[in-house]
């Protein structure tokens, strides 16, 4: 069983690659590439071996092998694995003397991997499609599969939340007809596939096809790895990984797959938060030190968790009970709905080109050589910074590597467009300026405060208490683009701050 879970997993890594080869190298605005360094402190994992399995017990003495291995499945494009000796990696993760790794250090596995901002990515995505031809309808829920007179679905009915002072208090309801549907709600699809007019869904027999996985994340305030290098554990107390990232000039740190149905909601469970800042304390003294002489809410600054769906096909084309990383697409053959689910962002391009073969099998896909909006062929971050947008900001330099980390080649307009003032920035403590609520209200859809601090500038993501003082200066640059009166604009603070609430940490008994 152990080897079959092995192939298949090889068999997922490789595709993934192919995928990662054109996030990469295609839609590099987007993605870059960074280090992540495996510390190991014994040559025998055991007990508690990672992935739980025996036979991985020996991973610290074959560890660079098995990231060859990695590099191999993708056809070396990536930077090269290599070995950082203690000495070494002391020298890299110590700029002030101060050890940042245990003391019974071996030595550090290092692989490479690619990183993106995925709420970034989902917007150029939204954009890009609109560029060629899509119809997009944003903060709306679908309420109802419309059905014909055979049963089979035609459309969706949809409730969409107004923002304009002109349209307050006022809810839109649209029947959208179509000769297709599709559902891509993720970890929400089982809801989404439960307003069908199917019998067969009002039963017992109705069959899960999500397995939701929720993963917690937290950020620290301040920096415990370099700016150029993640940590990865893959000993942990109870066998997950454990992701310790740079971000922003904090520390993100977080994991995965503890099983449970996704909801609405953003809050971390606090027994999530105490576990992973107890286990990122394993390889990072300093935090152990900060942890023991301070209170451990001001080390914490923002906590939130997210869900990932694992899939399995209730119409029976996976093995019964299997629930795959991988993604499917299927349909149900009494109402022609068609839904695809699992897989990850790596493979987001693959899964669609899946769903559009399903429906237009005569129809060549074409997405392989299309760039997303920010991106141009032959597209350098390093020519776009130094020679567009430093000199509009030239004693600005973290916001100019934000802007052009996030807008890529649009960068350069958004800051021309808006009057000098908008330049400022929304806290002090971060690159982002004002400059791109208004951005992201004109052009890119938004009209929603808590949008704008968690999803546009991931504000709350990185510090809930400077999100929450840069709300009131969003509300402001919101009403004045969307006519809110007074009591609108009051009452979209409150709703936001509301939603905001959820980012602060909990550390209190479960």
């Amino acid at each position: 069983t152990a080897l079959i879970e092995t192939m298949n997993e090889l068999q997922l890594v490789a595709a993934a690659h192919r995928e990662r080869k054109f996030l990469l190298e295609k839609q590099s605005h987007l993605s870059q590439w960074l280090p992540i360094c495996v510390p190991v402190t014994r040559w025998i994992a055991w007990p508690g071996p990672p992935l739980g399995h025996p036979v991985f017990a020996i991973a610290p003495l074959i560890l660079p092998i098995i990231f060859k291995v990695y590099d191999a499945l993708g056809s070396f494009r990536c930077p090269s694995s290599y070995i950082l000796f203690k000495n070494q990696a002391r020298q890299l993760f110590s700029p002030a003397q101060d050890s940042w790794l245990p003391s019974d250090l071996k030595y550090c596995a290092v692989f490479y991997e690619g990183v993106h901002d995925d709420a970034r990515t989902n917007i150029c995505l939204a954009l890009t499609a609109a560029d060629h031809g899509a119809y997009l309808l944003n903060y709306a829920t679908v309420t109802k599969i419309l059905s014909s007179s055979s049963g089979r679905a035609c459309g969706v009915q949809v409730c969409v939340q107004q923002f304009s002072c002109a349209q307050e208090n006022k809810t839109l309801v649209l029947d959208i007809h179509a000769k297709r549907i599709v559902l891509a709600g993720g970890p929400f699809t089982d809801d989404l596939r439960a307003l069908e007019k199917d019998p067969v869904l009002k039963t017992n027999n109705f069959k899960p096809a999500v397995s939701g996985a929720a993963g917690s994340h937290l950020v620290l305030r301040d920096r415990y790895v370099p700016t150029n290098m993640a940590l990865l554990d893959m000993a942990t107390s109870d066998g997950r990984f454990l992701f310790v990232l740079p971000w922003y000039g904090r520390t993100l740190i977080g994991t995965t797959d503890v099983p449970e149905k996704a909801h609405n909601s953003f809050a971390a469970p606090s027994n999530e938060v105490k576990w992973l800042l107890s286990e990122a304390q394993t390889y990072l003294p300093l935090l152990r030190n900060a942890v023991e002489s301070e209170k451990k809410k001001k080390i914490i600054s923002s906590a939130w968790r997210g869900w990932r769906p694992l899939a399995s096909d209730p119409y029976n084309t996976l093995p019964p009970g299997l629930a795959s990383r991988d993604h499917i697409v299927t349909e149900n053959p009494a109402t022609g709905l068609l839904f695809v689910l699992g897989g990850k962002w790596t493979t987001y391009r693959k899964m669609a080109q899946d769903v559009v073969d399903r429906i237009c099998p005569n129809v060549k896909c074409c997405t392989e050589d299309i760039i997303l909006i920010g991106g141009a062929k032959n597209f350098s971050f390093d020519s776009l910074l130094q020679n567009e947008i430093l000199p509009l900001l030239p004693n600005n330099k973290d916001i100019a590597y934000h802007l052009a980390r996030t807008y890529g080649t649009r960068a350069p307009s958004l800051i021309q467009h808006y009057a000098s003032h908008l330049l400022n920035r929304l806290h002090p403590d971060f690159p982002f300026i004002q400059a791109e609520v208004a951005y992201a209200c004109d052009f890119e859809y938004a009209l929603d405060i808590a949008d704008i601090l968690i999803l546009r500038t991931r504000l709350a993501c990185l510090d809930i208490d400077a999100a929450r003082q840069a709300a009131p200066r969003v509300a402001d640059i919101l009403a004045s683009r969307l006519n809110w009166s007074i009591d609108q604009r009051s009452r979209a603070l409150d709703d936001a701050l509301c939603t905001l609430d959820q980012f602060q940490p909990h550390l209190e008994a479960t």
